[in-house]
């Protein structure tokens, strides 16, 4: 079966963003996880998580879609 150019395309951009996910987990793992502990200890002790956003990010920090 012959690969053609949308194949290519395709293929290029998911080995892409692969990369980008891989370069990601090395370089912010910890950052991530400090994060998450930080959020979630702030919510053990009553506290809340203020998100904004600006067009579609703004509609995820509603939680709506």
């Amino acid at each position: 079966m012959k690969r053609d150019d949308g194949y290519q395309r395709v293929s290029a951009h998911l080995l892409a963003s692969a990369e980008t996910k891989r370069q990601v987990a090395d370089r912010c793992s910890e950052s991530i996880v400090s994060a998450a502990d930080l959020i979630a200890e702030t919510f053990r002790r009553g506290g809340k998580l203020m998100l904004c956003g600006n067009g579609g990010s703004a509609a995820d920090c509603r939680g709506t879609p």
